[in-house]
């Protein structure tokens, strides 16, 4: 029977899983059991004929390793026997796996069935196996609850003896100062606390001294003769007469004609802003400019009407009003100056085209 017992346990480290438990071992491994079973003394307290065991295919193992452990009930034919279903947790026994109930033989009206556990234990030592209750119903409807013997498994570690007791790497930290009071790990702290304040600093006063700083204009490059007919063009496109908007449109118009002179006459006009003076001062001041007699007639004309316009609410004609943006681009036309773009030039007047 050890020998037996021998060969089955090296069969079962090449099974894996369930499937492994497959109907030709549980025959040849169930039948040898039965022979033992058979040969052991007649068990009491059960019912007549009933035969109830556990055998397991080794009884020594190492932690982690499975076992099989077979539950054999042998049982008159006209009796019926149910075998109950394990859980995963079977006392200090995790179960694997489990088949079904089947019939190893029946001889002299004699069944004997079998059910096959494959379990395991993670810690050394000895263990014995938990209750099983299996029930026997006979053929009268009585329902007897029988239980195998338990059986004993020894689970070997696997350290070796001198390794099982831990020992320590190297002696104990010494706590007798508290972290936080250690020299080094202040002074880092200090540093560290210093170093993130100085650049703290150091960003906001970037950020305020760029914030201070204006943006840099970019330069009109534009003579003034190419900015003031830009904006007549744009004012013609509004058409503002069209709609009755008479004062916004001679307001445009004059102010596009005030900074086209303030552009080419300013020194004429002592330097002072022309588009800042009224239609008085300028034209007190035009006869003294450059700008010929008949221009500066046209000038004074069309400063007068637009503030009649803008403040005696005269209403003049919508032809009228676009003909205004018409008078100012031949004024404009006809006095065309070149005034010099160099950064260190004072604008003035240059002499007026023929």
């Amino acid at each position: 029977m050890l020998a037996a017992r021998g060969i089955l346990h090296r069969r079962r480290r090449s099974l894996r899983g369930t499937g492994s438990l497959g109907r030709s071992y549980l025959l040849v491994f169930v039948a040898l059991s039965v022979m033992a079973v058979a040969a052991a003394p007649a068990q009491t307290g059960l019912p007549p004929g009933v035969r109830v065991s556990l055998v397991a295919d080794s009884s020594e193992l190492t932690v982690g390793d499975l076992v099989t452990i077979s539950l054999i009930v042998s049982h008159p034919e006209d009796s019926t026997v149910v075998i109950p279903r394990l859980e995963r947790d079977w006392g200090p026994f995790e179960v694997q796996a489990q088949t079904s109930v089947q019939t190893v033989s029946l001889t002299d009206d004699i069944r004997t069935v079998a059910k096959q556990f494959r379990v395991t234990l993670f810690a050394p030592g000895t263990f014995e196996t938990p209750d099983i209750s299996v029930s026997v119903r006979g053929p009268d409807g009585t329902v007897v609850q029988v239980s195998p013997a338990p059986i004993q498994l020894t689970v070997n570690s696997v350290l070796a003896s001198p390794d099982e007791e831990l020992k320590d790497l190297r002696p104990p930290a010494d706590l007798s100062t508290p972290f936080w009071e250690r020299t080094v790990v202040l002074v880092l702290i200090v540093v560290a606390a210093l170093t993130i304040a100085a650049g703290t600093a150091f960003h906001l006063y970037r950020r305020s001294r760029r914030a201070d700083q204006p943006a840099a204009a970019m330069p009109d490059l534009r003579t003034p003769w190419e900015i003031a007919t830009q904006e007549l063009d744009r004012i013609a496109r509004l058409d503002l007469p069209a709609s009755g908007e008479m004062k916004e449109h001679y307001t445009l118009v004059a102010a596009a004609l005030r900074t086209y002179l303030g552009a080419t006459y300013r020194r004429d006009a002592g330097g002072r802003n022309v588009e800042d003076m009224s239609t008085e001062e300028i034209t007190a001041s035009i006869g003294q400019s450059a700008l010929d007699d008949a221009n500066a007639k046209l000038v004074v004309e069309l400063l007068q009407e637009a503030d009649l316009v803008k403040f005696a609410n005269y209403e003049p004609t919508v032809a009228g009003a676009n003909e205004a943006v018409v008078r100012v681009r031949s004024i404009i036309e006809a006095t065309r100056a070149t005034v010099s773009t160099a950064p260190d030039a004072t604008p003035g007047v240059h002499g007026a085209a023929p």
